[in-house]
């Protein structure tokens, strides 16, 4: 504009404009290889991943807090502020074992949705870990035989956790973005949350594992 520039100019863009790029998935886990957008802790131990007959059988490996362990986890990267994350999950959960799905970030830095039997009663807990603190800071007993679905939703500021009961989704407890961000954790890293399904001292199947943007 005869040397100057306005606010607003037209003018034709450098290349095609990209279509939107679709952050949903829904694995049922059919194939005879695991989606590439799943991803492990360090380096897996194969034979703790069994895929067959429509579902992935995770077998406990280490903690999912213990510095370089090998723990047994499915976890995809969260791509938008706003999203739910839904797992059913299948199987014989055992006094001891830890078994859900969790919003993780670190070994250090993580909040999990996870059910647990204790002298033959099946829980439902939110259990955060923040650097040196692990706790669980929400329990509720629940009637499992054999299948639960849980969920993660998140917007900027919060990660909500809830489960399945009698048809309807039940809150179970909060935690803040914040502390699963590189500007809160230690150590600081540059991968990001994943979402995904892990477990403790015992197996557990995931039938469908499904992350929705919300819009």
């Amino acid at each position: 504009n005869n040397g100057t520039i306005d606010l607003e100019m037209d003018g034709p863009l450098p290349g095609y404009v990209p279509t939107p790029v679709s952050h949903d998935f829904d694995d049922h886990f059919t194939g005879e290889k695991l989606d590439l957008r799943w991803n492990f802790v360090r380096n897996p131990r194969r034979e703790n991943y069994v895929l067959e007959n429509g579902k992935i059988t995770l077998i406990s490996g280490d903690d999912i807090s213990k510095e370089n362990g090998n723990p047994t986890a499915i976890l995809a990267r969260q791509q938008a502020f706003n999203i739910e994350a839904e797992a059913v999950i299948e199987g014989e959960i055992v006094n001891g074992q830890k078994s859900g799905i969790s919003a993780f970030y670190n070994s250090f830095h993580h909040y999990d949705i996870l059910v647990t039997k204790e002298a033959g009663e099946h829980y439902v807990s939110l259990r955060k870990r923040v650097c040196d603190i692990d706790v669980i800071v929400e329990k509720q007993k629940i009637d499992y035989t054999g299948k639960l679905t849980l969920k993660i939703t998140s917007d900027p500021e919060w990660y909500t956790f809830l489960y399945l009961e009698n048809g309807e989704f039940k809150e179970l407890g909060k935690g803040k973005t914040a502390l699963l961000s590189t500007e809160a954790t230690s150590p600081m890293t540059f991968t990001g949350t994943y979402l995904g399904a892990f477990t403790e001292n015992g197996k557990i199947s995931v039938s469908r594992f499904k992350v929705t943007e919300i819009k």
